[in-house]
């Protein structure tokens, strides 16, 4: 009985099991585990028909996670689900992490939401550090660290069941610009991240044609500044907003020029529970704001 074969598949059931824990039950399909370190590669014989392919960096990982396989065409099949499974480690050197993708689950391992176990900080990338475009993706536990001009995660429009959460995104408290910035959250959910260290925002919903806060949820995310930062969340006047929900948000440090803003038309947008330390708008404002 070959007992090494049996061990080298508990392993990859670990793994996987994990980030099942992480995204609560919803990734699937083949999952393509990361290991930078050349821990599992070449040691586990792992393919298709087991359900599980290694690689050795994230983006080879998430190409072939949203492509049809063996092509260079990304699935946009409602039926395609697929799971990247990032190792522990510095990811940097990868450099800007930049794709579009349908029914992609990219999940990082670790304390979910609260260490650095998979770290992003690529050097000198251009408008944002990761992100790109898409539907039905998921993205959870990663370190996303920015010390430029740059938002650290960018989705151009959060449509049909984007799920961003437990995410750690750090600015450098001097030149990052957002946290989070999307053109919409459309049917999807920010949730449980922390932000800080970002001069413009935490979470910004840009104005534009085609934007959209409809039935999407900004909820439970702990934003922190501890120099200026013109918002904490903002959702600009060019979005169009139909049963939009921030509630239960911590926005700690008396450095905000403003905590919650909306500019769009705001009454299809419930801010509820949503707890504040700030010194934004004119005044110190400790506690709950329900509107």
């Amino acid at each position: 009985m070959n007992y090494e074969r049996q061990s080298d598949f508990d392993i990859l059931s670990r793994i996987v099991r994990s980030a099942q824990i992480i995204s609560r039950g919803r990734c699937g399909g083949i999952f393509h585990i990361v290991d930078a370190g050349g821990v599992l590669t070449g040691n586990i014989a792992a393919d298709n028909q087991s359900g599980v392919v290694i690689h050795a960096t994230l983006v080879a990982a998430i190409n072939a996670a949203r492509y049809t396989a063996g092509t260079t065409d990304i699935n946009y099949d409602d039926d395609h689900q697929a799971t990247v499974v990032i190792l522990p480690g510095d990811y940097s050197a990868e450099g800007r992490i930049a794709f579009s993708a349908k029914n992609i689950h990219i999940i990082g391992l670790g304390l979910p939401g609260t260490d650095t176990g998979v770290t992003i900080c690529p050097d000198a990338p251009t408008t944002f550090a990761f992100g790109g475009s898409g539907t039905g993706v998921e993205i959870a536990n990663i370190c996303i660290k920015v010390e430029t001009a740059v938002s650290a995660l960018y989705w151009e429009q959060m449509d049909g069941n984007c799920w961003f959460h437990d995410l750690l995104l750090v600015g450098d408290n001097s030149l990052a610009t957002h946290g989070i910035y999307t053109g919409g959250v459309k049917g999807s959910v920010i949730e449980n991240c922390r932000i800080s260290g970002f001069v413009t925002s935490g979470i910004t919903l840009a104005g534009g044609a085609d934007m959209y806060f409809y039935d999407g949820k900004i909820i439970g995310n702990q934003i922190g500044a501890t120099v200026t930062c013109v918002k904490a969340i903002y959702v600009a006047s060019g979005v169009t907003v139909h049963n939009g929900l921030i509630a239960g948000n911590y926005i700690v440090g008396d450095n905000f020029t403003k905590t919650i803003d909306i500019d769009a038309t705001a009454a299809d947008v419930l801010t509820t529970h949503n707890y504040l330390y700030a010194a934004g708008e004119g005044g110190t404002s400790r506690g709950d704001v329900s509107a």
